[in-house]
């Protein structure tokens, strides 16, 4: 299944200094579950540490992210090359049912 991610980054509305940033990560697995939500703090202006963050939420789904050339069928779910630009997809075997 494909993974969709979203990021949010905004400050910490209980620091009133704004010494810290809230970065708020999305996961849904398909796009009919709930995502997972996964907040952490960061000090503020250590962009380092939220890029560190980041690259280990792509490795951990890498393998879920669909390449360009490839889609998932809208009724099995699996994922194939394909030149079909169509929406939705559906692969030849579900077609054939």
């Amino acid at each position: 299944m494909p993974v969709e991610i979203r990021v949010e980054c905004s400050w910490d509305t209980d620091d009133e200094e704004g010494r810290t940033v809230e970065v708020t990560t999305h996961v849904r697995h398909h796009p009919s579950e709930d995502p997972e939500e996964d907040t952490r703090h960061f000090a503020a202006g250590d962009l380092e540490q939220v890029k560190l963050h980041l690259c280990e939420l792509v490795d951990r789904y890498r393998s879920a992210f669909v390449h360009p050339d490839r889609r998932e069928c809208n009724h099995c779910g699996r994922v194939l090359a394909t030149s079909n630009k169509h929406e939705p997809f559906v692969c030849e075997e579900c077609t054939s049912k």
